[in-house]
């Protein structure tokens, strides 16, 4: 089992060593599951005994496949001069052998200064740990959109409150001024039975 960053994406790279196969998957970071992945686009993969590399398909690389040296992976009797490089193209689930007359390690130092190359030429990435800058600006402009939604809502209640301030307000001035005029009729009366 091999986790390995390739174009932003993290790939979990499973290999079934008794059925000479190939599983990939992609995590999937809005619903946080690994999809299985048939496609590596302009990228490859290249295993050795010290891992998994992701670069991208060059000069005589297949896209879209594995590269991996045999020996490297358990099944390999063949002396170190005489060992393969297998290529599995994920797409279409078959294997193609190459014969190497030399330590299939070289080739990953080709890939190693592919990397390198790519790693000057390329500007540097996020890390996968981090969600991508669009769903991080996506979950910014949902939450902005909630925030804005509220603020609206008791915009409307405090417009609301005040106009019923305002009818309450109304109300009492009007109770007032019953209650002012009832006072001097009560006192105009009160003068009127004394005389």
């Amino acid at each position: 089992m091999y986790l390995v960053e390739s174009s932003e994406n993290l790939l979990l790279v499973l290999h079934y060593n008794h059925h000479l196969m190939f599983k990939v998957y992609k995590f999937d970071i809005l619903k946080s599951k690994w999809m299985a992945s048939v496609d590596l686009g302009n990228r490859l993969l290249f295993i050795d005994e010290y891992g998994c590399t992701s670069v991208s398909a060059c000069g005589y690389f297949k896209p879209n496949c594995i590269y991996f040296a045999q020996d490297n992976l358990g099944f390999s009797v063949l002396p170190q001069q005489e060992q393969n490089m297998t290529v599995y193209s994920i797409k279409d689930h078959n294997f193609v052998d190459y014969q190497i007359n030399a330590n299939p390690s070289h080739l990953g130092n080709q890939l190693i200064a592919e990397v390198a190359r790519q790693s000057i030429a390329e500007p540097p990435r996020q890390s996968i740990a981090e969600p991508p800058r669009q769903l991080k600006l996506a979950h910014l402009e949902d939450e902005n959109r909630k925030l804005v939604e509220q603020l609206d809502e008791h915009k409307v209640m405090v417009e609301n409150a005040n106009g019923e301030i305002g009818r309450l307000s109304a109300e009492v001035e009007q109770e007032k001024t019953k209650y002012s005029n009832t006072k001097e009729k009560l006192s105009l009366a009160g003068w009127e039975r004394r005389l």
